[in-house]
C-alpha cells in the first residue's frame, strides 16, 4: 500500500491513508486479489480446522496460534452474533473499505465451528459500525445454520 501511494517504504501508511484522496485509495493493489494476497472463506475455515485438530503442522505452534486467537482484543465483529458464554478465538482484517473476521466459535457444549465473514464496503471510512454488526450477525446465522 505505502508503494500504490507512491511513498517510501518507512513512511508511516496510517499517515499516508489519512492523507490519500477516494480516488488514490481505490486504486490500492489491495483491491486486486490477482495483485496480492487473498483468499475464500472456504479457505481460511479449511485452515482453521486444521490449527484446531492439529493437522496443519507442529502441535505447539498449533496451541499457540489458537492461544493468541482467543486473545481478541477487538470484540466487536463475529463475537457480536453470540451469546457471552460462546467462546470465539478470532482475528479481524481492516483495509479500506474491507472488513473481515475469521475464527473459531465455541459452544459450552464443546462443540466447535470455524466461521469467516469477509465485505467489502462502498465506503472508505475509518468506522462502519453498521458492517462490523453485520459480521456478526452472518456468523451467528451461519454457525447455527452450518454447525448445529
Amino acid at each position: 500500500m505505502i508503494a500504490d501511494l507512491g511513498a517510501k517504504p518507512d513512511e508511516d501508511l496510517e499517515a499516508l491513508l489519512a492523507a490519500a484522496t477516494p480516488e488514490q485509495l481505490w486504486k490500492l493493489s489491495v483491491f486486486d486479489p490477482e495483485h496480492t494476497t487473498s483468499s475464500t472463506p472456504r479457505e481460511i475455515t479449511a485452515l482453521l480446522d486444521a490449527l484446531w485438530t492439529d493437522r496443519a503442522g507442529d502441535p505447539a505452534a498449533h496451541e499457540q496460534v489458537r492461544k493468541d486467537m482467543a486473545q481478541q482484543v477487538r470484540p466487536h465483529r463475529i463475537s457480536s452474533g453470540f451469546p457471552a458464554e460462546v467462546a470465539i478465538a478470532a482475528r479481524t482484517g481492516t483495509l479500506p473499505a474491507v472488513r473481515d473476521e475469521a475464527g473459531v466459535v465455541t459452544h459450552v457444549d464443546s462443540r466447535r465451528c470455524a466461521v469467516a465473514v469477509l465485505t467489502r464496503a462502498e465506503s472508505l471510512a475509518d468506522r462502519l459500525p453498521a458492517v462490523d454488526s453485520a459480521i456478526g450477525e452472518a456468523a451467528g446465522l451461519a454457525v447455527a445454520h452450518l454447525c448445529a
